[in-house]
């Protein structure tokens, strides 16, 4: 007596892992412009496709004027990317004028079209202190 298999292979989907670090002012006076930077990296092992980053600032921040090609969505900057290379990274600013004294916290993410395997790292945040003049 004979049996047969019937084996089919799937075709495993291609992933990435997408890692963002921030780092802004932790102190700053009202008034007074801030830089943050967002470096997002692609840790592999497949290329990221239609990577999307975006940097939130609280209410009370004003002037938001983020880099290269970044569009403002009131407090909330948005950064797109087309692809992202495995072991590639970029690194993305934005200024912006805190209008009152108090402790604000800032965020960013990134995600993409790709499956990441480790979304943990794809959000990271900063507390930074305002003060008075």
């Amino acid at each position: 007596m004979s049996q047969s298999i019937t084996v089919t292979a799937k075709k495993s989907q291609a992933t990435a892992d997408l890692s963002v670090s921030l780092s802004c002012p932790t102190s700053v006076k009202v008034d007074t412009a801030i830089l943050c930077t967002v470096l997002v990296k692609n840790l592999g092992p497949a290329t990221a496709t239609n990577v999307q980053v975006t940097i939130a600032l609280p209410p009370g921040f004003t002037g938001l004027v983020p880099n290269s090609g970044g569009k403002t969505f009131g407090s909330v900057a948005l950064w797109t990317e087309e692809s992202l290379a495995s072991g590639a990274s970029a690194t993305l600013t934005v200024t912006a004028t805190p209008s009152h004294a108090g402790v604000n916290l800032i965020a960013a993410a990134a995600w993409s079209q790709t499956p990441d395997v480790d979304p943990w790292n794809n959000l990271a945040f900063e507390v930074e202190n305002v003060t008075s003049k």
